[in-house]
């Protein structure tokens, strides 16, 4: 039995994709039936779905993962995906990270959704519900920290990972993890973005870190100068473990990754940078609250 929340915050189970259909009907909401169209690897990038070939439609997309030994006993991975007006970017997303992971580990999806916006995301979440453990977590979000840090609240993973919209990963992502941190069970792992070093942009952490605090990153930012904040936070508690040669390629606009959005607008104006850089400013005065 797959679990998700209902798009009006409700936890519910549904058995079947029937089921969810029927669900969709009683909210007074019409979804598409999404084709399953599944290919081979060597017929589609790893990276995208290809929208020459099949436009705007949702289609899934499965390939081979090359062969893989576990470092460690399974685990279950909590991928935390805020989102915000970029339904068809996130089903691509969605679908390159959870076919990228081993068949060593466990999947938790969790979409963290706005309720002004989740109705949006139907095609995604009809064409993503029985192929993974998937959640949709939905809430009042004024910005993308508060989006995920709801989102973690509802994790039950050993490993909990910030995916975003515009973030890549590895093939077999979650054993090239599990070697990193070598059996440690308090640490964030800070990876390349390939775009700076000296920031974890992708926040990966486990379990035994996030309840430390209970969130993934500090309530008082909107968006800007937060991910700073979670490096240096990890880096003064003795917790961070970097490692440069692994890349998670993040394809943020600056460098021609995704087109310049309403989403990005709002995350990087300039009122979110001179709310960040005072917050940042006042927690590095007091260690970051690390004593």
């Amino acid at each position: 039995m797959r679990k998700i929340s209902r798009l009006t915050g409700e936890k519910k189970s549904f058995k079947t994709r029937e089921a969810y259909q029927e669900h969709l009907k009683e909210l007074g909401v019409s979804a598409k039936k999404g084709n399953r169209d599944r290919r081979n690897r060597k017929d589609v990038s790893r990276h995208a779905i290809r929208k020459s070939e099949v436009g705007r439609q949702y289609n899934w997309v499965d390939w081979d993962l090359p062969a893989v030994a576990p470092v460690t006993k399974r685990q279950t991975i909590s991928l935390i995906h805020p989102s915000r007006g970029r339904c068809f970017q996130s089903f691509k997303c969605v679908n390159l990270w959870v076919e990228s992971c081993s068949k060593h580990n466990d999947i938790e999806y969790i979409m963290s959704l706005d309720t002004d916006d989740v109705k949006n995301y139907i095609d995604l979440t009809e064409n993503t519900i029985g192929r993974v453990n998937f959640k949709v977590v939905v809430g009042e979000n004024t910005n993308v920290v508060q989006a995920l840090n709801r989102g973690a609240k509802a994790a039950t993973g050993d490993i909990l990972i910030y995916v975003s919209d515009d973030f890549e990963c590895l093939l077999n992502w979650d054993i090239v993890i599990q070697q990193a941190v070598k059996g440690n069970d308090d640490w964030v792992l800070h990876v390349n973005d390939g775009i700076q070093q000296n920031t974890a942009t992708i926040s990966i952490l486990s379990r035994k870190y996030y309840e430390r605090f209970g969130r993934i990153y500090h309530p008082d930012y909107i968006s800007m100068w937060v991910d700073p904040d979670f490096t240096c936070e990890a880096k003064a508690l003795g917790k961070l473990i970097s490692r440069m040669d692994i890349t998670f390629k993040h394809n943020h606009h600056t460098i021609g990754g995704l087109p310049f959005d309403a989403t990005y607008a709002k995350e990087n104006s300039g009122t979110a940078w001179k709310h960040g850089e005072k917050v940042f400013y006042e927690r590095q005065a007091n260690n970051f609250g690390v004593k």
